[in-house]
């Protein structure tokens, strides 16, 4: 149980990692779809 435990861990760490670059990466898109909602949400 232990090791399933680990694997688990692992892959969740991993997953994170590869989220946060593709975030570090698309930085200035991202950025740019967070203006537009708040735009939306402001005008609503």
């Amino acid at each position: 149980m232990d090791e399933d435990l680990t694997d688990d861990s692992s892959r969740t760490v991993a997953g994170l990692a590869a989220i946060d670059n593709i975030l570090g990466r698309n930085t200035t898109a991202f950025d740019a779809v967070t203006n537009v909602l708040d735009r939306h949400s402001t005008g609503l």
